[in-house]
């Protein structure tokens, strides 16, 4: 006299079904139980099912779950994760999430010495790790606009798009080439991505840590890692996945250190330019290996120039 699915998520979408039929709200069932584990694949199945059937009672259902002192955190928890992890952000659903993060970026810009409430911070944990969202906020403006804010808004921002930098490289770059040249604190802003960086990803963001270089930026550059790391560290798996762009990184790095002994008085030999690092070995013998045209084409120049210099 019992009934028995032999798929979990049959089950949910045969009970998100009928919860949809019936009278009530998400948050009257929840609060009239326990709200054990269980219920959180049903309430995940209620809203896959009514995103696309009902928006309008999606989003009541949604602000229920989440303004409701009766429902408990970790059901809280998997509504922020389920619009987290949409593949399709709505404007209406930004509408929706916008007022709930507004606190958090409040004190944030203010540097606030407490957090807000204690939904709001978690809201902002799970739209921080977006990467839906973080492309929906950079195509309405919203991330370009903290980049721009004189206040504590920026570094937000730039932790941001250094959390997002691996699949969205391209992206990252275009936001940060207008702060290339820029004082301030956006030096050390432009160095903590690249330090973090995968570089092996982006051409243009490739282009820009080459800016980067000749300007100065990164002279204090290192790997992030271990605490011998050096220049040549943040650069590991560029000989293993882009060898032939190695060279360039050779040639505007030598030219740079050219320019700041010159630029000191100093006239030094090719030791004292490129002095040995254990970290700069794997890197070069990868490109002069597999990629002998580009490494003649950039750093031959560069140690002529040297040769001359010195």
């Amino acid at each position: 006299r019992r009934y028995g699915f032999g798929h979990e998520s049959f089950f949910d979408y045969c009970f998100a079904r009928t919860f949809n039929a019936r009278q009530g709200t998400l948050v009257d069932r929840l609060a009239s139980g326990e709200q054990h584990l269980f219920y959180r694949s049903q309430v995940h199945q209620v809203l896959t099912y009514l995103r696309d059937a009902a928006p309008v009672q999606y989003l009541r259902e949604l602000r229920g779950i989440l303004t409701d002192a009766r429902v408990r955190a970790h059901i809280k928890d998997l509504a922020f994760a389920f619009l987290a992890n949409v593949d399709d952000p709505h404007e209406d659903e930004w509408a929706f999430w916008e007022p709930l993060l507004r606190p958090m970026i409040a004190a944030i810009a203010a540097s606030a010495p407490q957090t807000p409430d204690k939904i709001t911070a978690l809201g902002w944990q799970h739209f921080f790790g977006s990467p839906t969202w973080f492309a929906f906020a950079v195509k309405k403006g919203v991330v370009s606009g903290w980049l721009a804010a004189n206040d504590p808004r920026a570094n937000m921002a730039t932790h941001l798009l250094r959390s997002h930098q691996r699949h969205a490289a391209d992206t990252v770059a275009e936001l940060l080439e207008r702060y290339a040249n820029s004082g301030g604190d956006w030096p050390v802003r432009l160095r903590s991505i690249v330090e973090w960086s995968d570089h092996t990803t982006s051409r243009r963001l490739f282009d820009l840590t080459l800016r980067l270089i000749d300007n100065g930026v990164l002279d204090a550059a290192r790997g992030p890692i271990s605490v011998n790391s050096t220049f040549w560290s943040m650069f590991d798996d560029l000989g293993r996945k882009r060898p032939q762009w190695v060279p360039e990184v050779i040639a505007h790095w030598l030219r740079r250190r050219i320019a700041v002994l010159a630029g000191n008085g100093l006239k030094s030999g090719p030791s004292e330019v490129f002095p040995h690092d254990q970290f700069a070995e794997e890197p070069i013998a990868a490109a002069a290996a597999n990629a002998p045209r580009e490494f003649v084409r950039h750093v031959l120049p560069v140690v002529l120039e040297l040769s001359d210099w010195a």
